[in-house]
């Protein structure tokens, strides 16, 4: 379902930004810290997006 897809991107996120590797403290930050790691996978997805384009634009100046 969309809310597996959207738990497995947050357990994702906390494993692989937050570099948290215990299934216990992903379950303790999923239950304490859920709205916090939302809004930081939220705020990477932007700079990811910002810096593809930053990427694009560059390649487009290069070839002036």
């Amino acid at each position: 379902t969309r809310e597996d897809q959207e738990l497995i991107k947050r357990i994702k996120y906390i494993r692989d930004e937050l570099k948290i590797t215990r299934i216990e403290a992903i379950q303790k930050e999923l239950k304490s810290n859920g709205k916090r790691s939302s809004e930081r996978q939220t705020a990477l997805e932007i700079l990811l997006r910002v810096k593809e384009e930053l990427c694009e634009i560059r390649k487009m100046i290069k070839h002036e």
